[in-house]
């Protein structure tokens, strides 16, 4: 999944967030598996987090995604 798609020339903003270090640690593995940087992975997830939300406010969910919706 490209992140980027659409939001290329989009400004961005710098945050700050407070993460658990195991989480940060298994971001840092999957960033290396992918050879990426750790900020790609945290945008890659947080772009797919908002989909899956956007799908849940859309009603586009069946009975199994519907968990995951809450």
């Amino acid at each position: 999944m490209d992140i980027q798609s659409g939001t290329k020339n989009m400004p961005k903003r710098r945050i700050t967030a407070m993460i658990d270090q195991a989480d940060i640690l298994r971001l840092e593995e999957i960033a290396q598996r992918q050879r990426v940087s750790l900020a790609w992975v945290i945008r890659d997830a947080v772009s797919g987090y908002l989909a899956e939300k956007s799908e849940c406010d859309n009603g586009l969910h069946g009975a199994v995604s519907s968990v995951r919706c809450k």
